[in-house]
């Protein structure tokens, strides 16, 4: 398992894909709003790209004290967009997810009914306790 992350899109993303993993298929929308934010994270940075072309092409119609002004002011800019449409999109997606909350409960409890059934079953063949090199050794009991 991972280490636990202090950033609320990432857990909140990390814990939809714990359920989903299960059997649990988030809601249409939140998966919508996760393929958004991954082209919206992908974009880069244009100014900097544009600077570091210029610079190795020794450009001599672009101006790279602007250039690099822009890609300043780009960096700056990203945490605090990035930081806000990423707080947007979580709000959206925990609202899509609300939606669909119960009746993924629901889809759990019976995920875990069908598996505890099938562990009830199992033990009512072999005693749970055993050790597994121990189980593994013993021999067939068909009956």
């Amino acid at each position: 398992m991972s280490p636990v992350r202090h950033e609320p899109l990432h857990n909140h993303s990390h814990l939809v894909d714990l359920v989903a993993s299960a059997g649990v298929a988030p809601p249409d929308e939140w998966v919508r709003l996760r393929v958004r934010l991954k082209m919206f994270n992908s974009l880069g940075t244009e100014c900097l790209s544009r600077l570091t072309d210029a610079v190795i092409a020794e450009s001599s119609d672009v101006d790279i004290a602007t250039l690099r002004a822009a890609a300043y002011a780009e960096q700056l800019a990203n945490v605090k967009v990035d930081s806000a449409v990423q707080q947007a999109v979580l709000r959206q997606m925990v609202k899509a997810y609300a939606e669909k909350a119960i009746a993924n409960y629901g889809e759990m409890a019976a995920i875990f009914d069908h598996a505890a059934a099938q562990f009830a079953a199992c033990a009512k063949q072999v005693d749970v306790e055993t050790d597994g090199a121990a189980m593994v050794e013993q021999s067939d009991k068909a009956a």
